[in-house]
This record gives C-alpha cells, sequence and structure tokens, in this order.
C-alpha cells in the first residue's frame, strides 16, 4: 500500500495477545503507519467486562464483553472530543487506564500531534481549532484530570480483569456457578482436560527446560519463518487445531526453530511432536 501511494498516513490499533510481535522488528518508521499494541510480544492481553461486569440490560451475559485495551481506547473516543483530542494524547490515557498489559506504540510518530477524527470519522478536523473549541478541549482535559478519569471504574476493569486465554475456562465456571447442572460440569470439566492435554503435548514434545524459558517470556525472536510454517502446519495437522489457550505455547515452536532445530534440523522437531501425538 505504501508502495502504491494508498494512503498518506495510517494508525492501527491490534487487541491479541502478543500482539507487539506483530510490528517489534518489524514495522519500519518511515511508511506513514502508526500503531498501537495492546500489549508486548510475551504478554497475554486482557478480557474486561466479565463476570460480575457482564450485564447487558441488566441480563448477565455470562462472558467478558470486551478486551481491556480495545474497550478503553473506543470508551475513550467515545467521551472526547475527537477533533481535538490527539493520537498522542488517546495513547496516553488507554495507557494509564490498561493496567494488565503493556500498550506500546510503533512505527511513525511524527504525527501522532494530530486529532483522532483525522482517523476515526468521516470528516477531518479542522487542524487549528478556533478559540472556543481549544478552550472547550482544554476543560475537558482539565475536567477529566479532576476526576483522574474516573479512578474507581479503572481500578474495576482491571480487577475484574481475565486473561484471553482463559476467558472460556472462566465463561464455563461461571456457568457452574449459576446453573450447576451436569452439563454444565461436563463443560467445564472438558474445557479443564484439553487445557491439561495440550500442556502435556508440550511437555511431552520439547521437555521441562524448554517450557520454562518458554513460560518466562524469554523465547528467541522469530528468524526462521520457514521452519516455523511447517512445525504449525504439522502440529494442527498431527495433534489438532491451535485454539485461544493452545497459542500460548506456539513460542515453544519459535524456540525450538531457533535453537534445536538448527543444531539437530527440522526432522528431529518433526519427530518430537510426532511422538507427543500419535496419530
Amino acid at each position: 500500500m505504501h508502495t502504491n501511494n494508498m494512503y498518506k498516513e495510517m494508525t492501527m490499533y491490534i487487541e491479541a495477545c502478543e500482539s507487539g510481535s506483530i510490528f517489534e522488528n518489524i514495522l519500519e518508521d518511515d511508511i506513514g503507519v502508526y500503531a498501537v499494541s495492546a500489549t508486548d510480544s510475551t504478554t497475554s492481553s486482557w478480557g474486561t467486562y466479565c463476570s460480575p461486569d457482564d450485564k447487558v440490560n441488566g441480563k448477565s451475559i455470562g462472558s467478558c464483553l470486551g478486551d481491556l485495551f480495545s474497550v478503553n481506547w473506543m470508551e475513550d473516543t467515545d467521551a472526547a472530543d475527537i477533533k481535538t483530542e490527539t493520537l498522542q494524547e488517546q495513547y496516553a490515557n488507554v495507557k494509564k487506564t490498561t493496567t494488565k498489559s503493556p500498550v506500546l506504540q510503533w512505527g511513525q510518530t511524527n504525527f501522532t500531534s494530530e486529532p483522532i477524527a483525522d482517523f476515526q470519522s468521516n470528516t477531518d478536523a479542522v487542524q487549528t481549532p478556533d478559540f472556543w473549541t481549544q478552550m472547550i478541549h482544554d476543560g475537558l482535559e482539565f475536567i477529566d484530570d479532576a476526576l483522574m478519569i474516573n479512578e474507581a471504574e479503572i481500578e474495576r476493569k482491571n480487577t475484574f480483569a481475565v486473561d484471553s486465554r482463559d476467558v472460556k475456562l472462566h465463561y464455563f465456571y461461571n456457568k457452574v456457578m449459576k446453573d450447576s447442572t451436569p452439563e454444565n460440569h461436563a463443560a467445564l470439566q472438558a474445557e479443564l482436560s484439553h487445557r491439561m492435554k495440550i500442556d502435556n503435548i508440550f511437555e511431552t514434545a520439547f521437555g521441562q527446560e524448554h517450557m520454562d524459558i518458554v513460560r518466562a517470556g524469554e523465547t528467541a525472536k522469530v528468524q526462521n519463518f520457514e521452519c516455523y510454517r511447517t512445525l504449525i502446519d504439522h502440529f494442527e495437522n498431527q495433534c489438532e487445531k491451535f485454539d485461544d489457550y493452545s497459542l500460548k505455547y506456539a513460542k515453544a515452536l519459535v524456540q525450538e526453530c531457533e535453537t534445536n532445530t538448527y543444531l539437530l534440523g527440522i526432522d528431529a522437531s518433526l519427530e518430537k511432536i510426532n511422538n507427543a501425538c500419535p496419530q
């Protein structure tokens, strides 16, 4: 898109676990793209408005209604004067209200002084606001500061946030707590069994020392993408498709490609997966 002059400036907001990995050592800082990610390359993102705050029109939905980072930036947009609040001001607000994961900026940041209306509405904002518009903007900022952007609400959203990897477990657990039918108990047990099976597969395939590195977030950066794609495809063919929970272990495949595969060859890595997941 940059090569074909399809945009002047672009902003991206990425909500995903380990979403910093999408940009880290990848996104250039001179192609007019500014990005904000929910987290870094090693940390999960978090669901929010989870039980007991999962009500819509007084009815409990039974699951998280959104993700902490994306809810925070959308709520900030709803509350802001988008013609005057800047990208940088929004980043500062969202970083303050998202305490469960490290919100980060990427790419080209020299246009973050522009108003968010230029990117989140159908009409560009007036680049130089008139006196009264600026006064209103400054007054709203003063009120926000005085109220500390509703610290109690911020704390509650973060306190009841749920690791995105655990949202499905949270859902089944709350179903049992509210209605302890045999069916709900069975669904919760199935989810627990699935998680234990996934844990065992990766422990069996790669060993305790390898997995300790993965859990500590100290895995190598992806360089050998061909190997990584091969191991992902082989795992999904031999074991099962990745889901929200098992995706947290994809880094184990990265570590394998950047260390053991480099030394022993990819066939040895494929065999480890075969042994952990016999057809």
